[in-house]
């Protein structure tokens, strides 16, 4: 793949070039913990690693986004709400604390995709991790555009 690579939490980057040259490297500082972004070109197209799921069970949600909300700042999202196919619609939250540990320079494109991704009337495949007794509280954990189409 061009231009896509992952820094994982043990410090190993793995960078391909057209899949005809990869380079395996670690290193020996922190690296981010965070969240992933998937882009083309300058355009947030995917976003995973949003929550840890710790003790939680996993989930994936297809729909529309219907609303969101805001935090008191009105730039950080607090959670969505998607609207699935039946009608049904599913509250999910957004973890703020994970964002805060992907590397500080990523921190803004990672709020401004989520801002572009969840936008209302976009259609949306997300993965949640549905945590607390009998899963009622939704983390979202990844987000991408569902058949590439938006509304």
């Amino acid at each position: 793949m061009i231009g896509r690579f992952a820094i994982t939490p043990g410090g190993i980057r793995v960078s391909c070039l057209a899949g005809l040259l990869c380079v395996v490297t670690t290193s020996a500082f922190a690296q981010s913990e965070g969240p992933i972004l998937q882009q083309q070109g300058a355009r947030v197209v995917g976003i995973s690693r949003l929550t840890d799921g710790e003790n939680c069970h996993p989930g994936t949600v297809q729909g529309r986004v219907v609303k969101r909300t805001f935090a008191q700042n009105g730039m950080k999202l607090e959670n969505v709400i998607i609207e699935t196919a039946d009608g049904s619609r599913e509250l999910l939250n957004i973890d703020d604390e994970q964002i805060g540990k992907a590397l500080p320079s990523s921190q803004g494109v990672i709020l401004q995709g989520l801002q572009s991704l969840l936008k209302e009337g976009n259609r949306v495949v997300v993965r949640a991790f549905y945590c607390g007794a009998s899963g009622r509280v939704a983390m979202l954990d990844s987000v991408r555009p569902q058949g590439g189409s938006r509304r």
